[in-house]
């Protein structure tokens, strides 16, 4: 086994030196690389979230049309439906008068009856 100098020549150190810049320079050439394929997933990432959200947006339209359909509809429903209660609103009308004179009609006669007496 070879024993280990004590002491580091300029040339040693010129050689420390060297391999030290070439491997941080390829980490910096990795980061480089690194740093690129990101910054192309993150566009298509955007590409794709836009696309998919302008498709949702689309697909929410539809069904928001659909549902006002529905609720035109009903409103239809609701107006044929008030229009029946105020049919029969008047007839009550009507029922409740006829009622209101017989009863009137009754004590009359009642009451007529009793000054014949």
């Amino acid at each position: 086994m070879t024993e280990p100098r004590k002491e580091w020549t300029d040339t040693r150190l010129d050689d420390l030196k060297s391999g030290i810049d070439k491997g941080f320079d390829s980490v910096n050439s990795d980061i480089r690389e690194l740093h690129a394929e990101v910054k192309k997933q993150g566009e298509s990432l955007r590409g794709e979230i836009k696309s998919q959200g302008e498709s949702l947006r689309s697909e929410m339209k539809a069904c928001f049309e659909k549902l006002d359909a529905r609720f035109d509809k009903i409103d239809a429903r609701f107006d044929k439906i008030d229009s029946h209660f105020q049919t029969l609103d008047a007839r009550f009308d009507k029922v409740y008068g006829v009622i209101i004179g017989a009863g009137v009609t009754v004590v009359v006669a009642l009451i007529g009856s009793q000054a014949l007496l």
